[in-house]
């Protein structure tokens, strides 16, 4: 998708960030990165800066191939064959509709998965 036309005072003023992470970490991860942004979005809300995080699902990507065989044989490729994984234009959807809002509207939380995703 193409970002559609915005008007640039409305994008200077917004901070996005976006987190995904399996295993046994994720959960101490996504409390610090929720802790965090909303640390910054309380600091700069008065100035009308929006803090935003977009949380994907499953998504197709290359970043499966990183990891080793066995891993990619017993968790990746199941997920991608029972799974109909998000496109990247998906989650690029997701960040254009964050950041187009009206200034006084902020979306501070978008969860973004496969309908089938478990």
């Amino acid at each position: 998708m193409a970002l559609p036309p915005y008007d640039r005072q409305r994008l200077k003023d917004v901070f996005a960030s976006a987190r995904a992470l399996h295993g046994s970490d994720r959960q101490a991860y996504v409390s610090a990165a929720c802790a965090g942004n909303e640390a910054l979005r309380q600091e700069v809300t008065q100035r009308y800066v929006r803090v935003g995080v977009l949380e994907p699902g499953g998504v197709a990507t290359e970043l499966g191939s990183h990891n080793t065989p066995k891993i990619r044989d017993q968790m990746i490729d199941p997920f991608y064959q029972q799974t109909e994984v998000l496109a990247p234009e998906d989650i690029a959807d997701g960040i254009a509709y964050m950041v187009t809002r009206p200034r006084h509207t902020a979306i501070g939380e978008l969860w973004i998965m496969p309908t089938d995703q478990v």
